[in-house]
């Protein structure tokens, strides 16, 4: 026979279950909710993926589509509105990197991480290509003109950026 604790637990067991159950039903995504601009993005941060939608979604949809003038000039009127949004920074780093202006996007990186670490993944998964190709470019020009403290500068910007992205540093 059952006693009063195996009663107990049974009972604690089923209401696990069915509050389990309707938390699963609660947050399966709708078809709608799936669709973001940039996937990278909704990799890095799961959990924003709607916070970044409603702030982000035309930036995202413009650089994807390198209509970079035009995702710098949305975004501007994003910090405007929203000035406390710290992946602005990532994003215009993002815009600065696609349009060949190393220098900006360079220190836009390192300056947004510092400030805020929360955006490391952020950056990790889309910034990643200017870590790979700007330390060898740099390293090149650091050696043409090793007393440009400009090509020093950033030289140590990306060893950070590429420590802080777990690539380890040469």
């Amino acid at each position: 026979m059952m006693d009063r604790l195996d009663k107990m637990s049974i009972v604690l067991i089923m209401v696990l279950s069915i509050l389990a159950t309707g938390m699963i039903a609660v947050h399966r995504e709708s078809p709608g909710q799936s669709q973001i601009a940039n996937a990278s993005f909704s990799k890095a941060h799961p959990a924003k993926v709607s916070d970044a939608a409603s702030f982000y979604g035309d930036v995202e949809a413009l650089i994807k589509s390198a209509r970079y003038e035009e995702a710098l000039t949305a975004l501007q009127k994003t910090m405007e509105k929203y000035p406390q949004k710290p992946e602005s920074q990532i994003y215009m780093a993002i815009i600065y990197n696609r349009q060949g202006d190393m220098e900006k996007a360079i220190s836009l990186c390192r300056r947004s991480i510092e400030k805020n670490p929360d955006l490391l993944e952020l950056a990790t998964a889309n910034l990643n290509d200017l870590v790979q190709k700007g330390i060898p470019k740099l390293k090149r020009e650091k050696k043409l003109k090793p007393n440009d403290e400009k090509v020093s500068t950033l030289l140590q910007d990306l060893y950070f950026c590429q420590r802080k992205f777990g690539q380890g540093c040469e």
